[in-house]
C-alpha cells in the first residue's frame, strides 16, 4: 500500500513546508510582533518524526533527540 503525498517543485511533502514556511499571525502591539509559536512548531515536527513523514521529505532518519 503506498500513499501519495502533495509536494512541492523540489519533492518536500507541503505539510512540512507549510509549518517550515509558518509566519507569526499576531497583531502588532506597540511596535513588536510576535515570534511564531516554538512549541507548536516543534509538536508539529515531532509527529512528522514519529510518523516517518519528515524522513520522507528530508531523506534522513531523524530521532526525537534531534
Amino acid at each position: 500500500m503506498t500513499s501519495q503525498v502533495a509536494t512541492d517543485e523540489g519533492g518536500i511533502p507541503a505539510e512540512i513546508m507549510n509549518i517550515l514556511e509558518a509566519e507569526p499571525g499576531a497583531v502588532p502591539v506597540a511596535g513588536l510582533t510576535a515570534g511564531p509559536d516554538i512549541p507548536a512548531l516543534r509538536e508539529q515536527l515531532a509527529i512528522l518524526v514519529s510518523t516517518g513523514k519528515a524522513r520522507k521529505a528530508i531523506g534522513v532518519q531523524l530521532t526525537h533527540e534531534q
